[in-house]
């Protein structure tokens, strides 16, 4: 790979139990090129102060949950089953 975003290499080696490659032995990362901070906007209604009470709230009520990321795939595949 030439290129690769950080979040597609962490993620996918953590949601994907068969891959073409291990990254975490295949791949070695040579430079950064660019960061990005990832946000999480919630409305004020909802009871959730931190991120954690968040993916708490997710897990418990996943039929009733909506969410809307900014990112493609796989990227936006932050929380797990």
């Amino acid at each position: 790979m030439l290129l690769v975003a950080a979040a597609t290499y962490t993620i996918n080696a953590n949601i994907y139990s068969k891959m073409p490659y291990d990254p975490r032995k295949d791949l070695f990362p040579v430079s950064i090129l660019a960061a990005a901070p990832y946000v999480l906007c919630v409305h004020p209604a909802l009871p959730v102060k931190s991120f954690k009470e968040f993916m708490a709230l997710e897990k418990r009520d996943r039929d009733n949950s909506t969410t809307a990321p900014a990112e493609p795939e796989p990227a936006r595949r932050w929380h797990s089953n």
